[in-house]
Formats: structure tokens, C-alpha cells, sequence
């Protein structure tokens, strides 16, 4: 091998070393137990109220798991008789008993989790009057509420999402949670400890689909999560400033689940903006990740 071609050889030999050491180290962000996951992008920028958006997970990471509970809201103006309202409170402790089960059918569709609810309590279907009502009695399916939320522990990092306000980071949910359940932690006048207002609430129903709940990991709720914030963020910079071109725009997903994370970052990325990750393990460990990221520098 005369030296020119060894030089050239010497030369493809240094990028290809230095190709794979780039994707090992990516790789390695998500994969060697660090908590913050990056893209293919390493950030380069401040991170600043004015370019990044952080959004949370709910269950386990701000409410912990088993606050979550399950229940049938039957409305007190319901027509029925004695036995149909036995029949329905054991429907109730049914549905309380096998919640998981119900939220896996929703996978399927709504209808579909509520026609499995009827396999076992058929109650569910048979048309009800309302008391004073002139409307056409309707199947009870149509009136119940699914899902209600114990709102009196949270994890320590609502108050991270408190702090992040205050400096004036936009802030948001993304959640498998049903909106039928998450509204009650909104209402300022029932809830004993409702949440602050975000910038957008992304639950299971968020996503366009033909009577399918879109959840977690899946590519479409990613991709639905990150478009409508970055939507109501241009919206609101244009109404403010006239105009919204603020790209290049960051996301920092927050969730205990690291497949969700690696979605996020995998899926996030869009014209205008780029998702990064942190897998959400405990409070302090998210406290250190968002002052490595330069956020909370500012607190202690």
C-alpha cells in the first residue's frame, strides 16, 4: 500500500471510529441508566422560558400510583327501581375491582371496554329516564362517568412545576389518564388540591382516531402531544409579539416510564422543534436533571 492510499485509508478509518463512537454515545444517554435522553441532537442552546416547554407524566410522577380510583357517577334523578339500583351498585364494585381491565379494553375503543362491562352487567345498557325530563330514555352507558382521582397526595414535584411557572416555563401534561378522570383535579372549588393551569392537557382522548384511545408509548399520541403545544405556543407568540418563528423550540418530556421517554424522543421532533427526555426515577433526582439542563440553576 503506497501512501497516498494509506492516508486515505488512515482517513475513511477515523470517520467510520468516530461515527460509531457519536452513536454510542447517544445511545448511551438513553441506555446507561443516565436519567436525561437525548435525540440526535445534543442541545446547544440555553434553555430558556422563551424556548422550552417542559411536559409531565401524572401518574407516578406526580400523583402516586394507587390514588387512582374507579367509579360509575350515576346522577340522583335517575328513574330506576330498587333492584336496578342494587344492580348497579354491584356494577360499581365490579368496575372498581377490575379498572385495569377496564382501561386496557379502552385500548381497543370506548365502546368496545363498555359492550365488555355488559358481558358481565348488562344493567349498563338498559335505557334510563331522567326525573323531570321530557328527553327519550337513553342507555346508561351514555350518562356514567368513569374514573375519579384522590387528590390529597402528590409527589414533591408539583412543587418543581410550581417553581418552572414562576420563572415563566410553559408547562404541560401528557398522560394515559382519561379526561373524564383528570377534570375533577382542575375544578379550584372541589378539589383540595387542584392543579395549576398548563399550557395543554394531553390525555388518552387527545389524539384523533375513530373511537380509539391513543396512548402512550404510541407514535401518534407523541406526535399529537408535541404538535398541539408547539401549536398553542406559536398561537399565543402571535398574539403577543405578532409573530411566532421561535424556532428552533425544545420539549423536555418528564415520565417514569422509559419506553414512553424513548417515544417522546424518538417521535418528538417536528419543523420548528426537537424532544428531549428525562426519565423521571424521584423528585430529587428530576430537581438535579432540570439544574444539569441549566432550568432551576436559579434555585435552590
Amino acid at each position: 500500500m503506497n501512501l497516498a492510499h494509506k492516508g486515505l485509508f488512515l482517513r475513511k478509518l477515523w470517520f467510520v471510529t468516530f461515527g460509531i463512537f457519536t452513536a454510542l454515545s447517544f445511545l448511551g444517554n438513553a441506555y446507561a441508566g443516565q436519567t436525561i435522553i437525548y435525540g440526535p441532537h445534543k442541545i446547544s442552546v440555553p434553555l430558556t422560558p422563551a424556548n422550552t416547554t417542559l411536559i409531565f407524566d401524572v401518574d407516578d410522577v406526580l400523583l402516586k400510583r394507587g390514588d387512582i380510583k374507579a367509579s360509575f357517577v350515576m346522577p340522583r334523578d335517575f328513574v330506576l327501581t330498587d333492584d336496578e339500583v342494587k344492580q348497579v351498585e354491584r356494577m360499581n364494585q365490579w368496575f372498581q375491582d377490575n379498572f385495569q381491565a377496564f382501561e386496557d379494553q379502552t385500548q381497543v375503543s370506548e365502546e368496545h371496554a363498555y359492550d365488555w362491562i355488559a358481558t358481565q352487567h348488562p344493567i349498563i345498557n338498559k335505557p334510563v329516564g331522567v326525573k323531570n325530563s321530557a328527553a327519550a330514555p337513553r342507555p346508561m352507558r351514555t350518562h356514567l362517568l368513569h374514573g375519579y382521582l384522590d387528590t390529597t397526595t402528590w409527589y414533591d414535584s408539583i412543587d418543581i412545576i410550581k417553581s418552572l411557572q414562576k420563572l415563566g416555563y410553559p408547562t404541560a401534561l401528557g398522560t394515559n389518564i382519561h379526561v373524564s378522570t383528570l377534570a375533577p383535579l382542575f375544578d379550584r372549588s372541589s378539589s383540595p388540591c387542584p392543579l395549576p393551569k398548563f399550557l395543554h392537557v394531553h390525555t388518552s382522548d387527545s389524539t384523533p382516531t375513530q373511537g380509539k384511545l391513543i396512548k402512550k408509548p404510541h407514535r401518534d399520541y407523541t406526535q399529537s402531544m408535541v404538535k398541539e403545544c408547539f401549536r398553542k405556543l406559536q398561537q399565543q407568540k402571535s398574539t403577543q409579539t405578532g409573530k411566532n418563528d421561535f424556532s428552533p423550540y425544545v420539549f423536555i418530556f418528564i415520565d417514569d416510564k422509559l419506553k414512553n421517554v424513548e417515544s417522546a424522543v424518538e417521535h418528538g421532533e417536528g419543523e420548528g422543534f426537537i424532544t428531549i427526555g428525562i426519565h423521571y426515577q424521584s423528585t430529587e433526582q428530576l430537581r438535579n436533571d432540570l439544574i444539569t439542563l441549566g432550568i432551576l440553576s436559579n434555585l435552590k
